[in-house]
């Protein structure tokens, strides 16, 4: 707000006073970006009543400095003023405090950054799309303001940084509203690990690891980074037995309808949804599609058109059996021959042609499940 009222005011002490005021939000967002990565993350403890203080001492103290300028002139050497048409900006000199606090906020927005980015690596899907999009919010202020400083940006001496955290507002919005950023967190799962005697696993839809404590990791008999993303029945053949011992086989199969002509979408969905056994749980129009659904829906099975806009469904074949190898694909095409040779090539469990869908499509994903 001050940065907008700043931008249309004249010339004066009170155009100096803005930009003071500024410097609240300058200094207070990098240290809360760090500390809510740190406890977003579930590594509290790296919050004490020691590292508290110490984080607050650099915003502080520059902030006093901003506000005693004059005296000193430690952040801004020289003030000019450069008005161009209505806008009224601040050419300015900086001194060795600002560079020092630039240093400080740079350093802690990349710790926040890889803090996040590490968590990714190894997370449920639902919580990599929350970890990408606050990366995506971070990077792009920071982006802004290193362009300022290089003099690459759109107006002489008008920092975008301003204009970039509009843009990140609307990413947390999206990831709020979404993906869920202040429901469902890691830190609720690490929390419940950690105070867990007993040996726990994690597992997704697809029955691969995503979390295990110390006393699993005893059982199973590897290091937990070692199991994280791979099948249980390859890191622990017995559970993954008992598991399908205790659980028996689904009743129904959760299946995607990839097709992009929506009149064939709709038939092939009504097909599955006559078999009691099959459950259509959402539909794509494109390859791009198809791997967002796979990712958020978890189906047992798909069915794959080939010939769609964008990414086509031999590309988007081969990239959800390169990442979900246990999610069947069954291959629904209006051709033969080569696209069947093509298809089988790039992993799909099934194939199916369009003129014989009415009566053997249902009947086709059942046999791949089977498989």
């Amino acid at each position: 707000m001050a940065f907008g009222l700043a931008l249309f005011t004249d010339p004066s002490e009170f155009r100096i006073v803005l930009a003071k005021v500024q410097y609240i939000g300058i200094v207070i967002v990098p240290t809360a970006w760090l500390t809510f990565a740190i406890q977003y993350t579930g590594r509290r403890n790296w919050l004490n009543a020691k590292t508290i203080p110490l984080l607050a001492v650099m915003p502080i103290a520059i902030l006093a400095l901003v506000w005693t300028n004059g005296s000193h002139h430690l952040i801004w050497a020289t003030i000019e003023f450069d008005v161009t048409g209505d806008l009224s900006l601040l050419n300015l000199t900086y001194g060795n405090a600002f560079w020092v606090h630039t240093v400080y906020s740079y350093v802690a927005m990349l710790a926040g950054i890889l803090i996040v980015a590490e968590d990714i690596f190894y997370s449920h899907c639902l919580f990599w799309q929350q970890s990408a999009a606050m990366l995506v919010s971070a990077i792009t202020p920071w982006v802004a303001n290193w362009l300022f400083f290089i003099e690459a940006g759109p107006v002489e001496n008008l920092d975008p940084t301003p204009f970039a955290f509009l843009a990140s507002v609307a990413v947390l919005w999206w990831t709020v509203y979404r993906v869920r950023l202040l429901d469902i967190t890691p830190v609720a799962l690490k929390a419940i690990f950690e105070n867990i005697t007993s040996g726990v696993i994690g597992l997704d839809e697809l029955e691969r690891v995503v979390a295990s404590n110390e006393a699993a990791k005893a059982i199973v008999g590897q290091p937990g980074l070692e199991t994280i993303g791979r099948p249980l029945k390859e890191v622990w053949p017995s559970g993954a037995s008992m598991l399908h011992t205790q659980v028996g086989e689904p009743t129904t199969y959760p299946d995607v309808v990839f097709e992009d002509e929506p009149e064939v979408r709709e038939v092939q969905r009504r097909l599955l949804e006559k078999d009691p056994r099959l459950t259509v749980i959402g539909e794509a129009s494109s390859g791009e599609e198809a791997l967002e659904s796979v990712c958020n829906m978890a189906p047992d099975v798909i069915t794959m058109d080939l010939l769609m806009p964008g990414m086509d469904g031999l590309e988007a074949t081969r990239r959800i059996k390169d990442s979900y190898p246990d999610i069947k694909v069954v291959v629904v095409s209006a051709y033969g021959g080569e696209y069947l040779q093509r298809s089988v090539d790039t992993g799909a469990d099934g194939y199916v042609l369009k003129s014989l869908a009415s009566t053997a499509l249902a009947e086709r994903l059942l046999e791949v499940m089977k498989q």
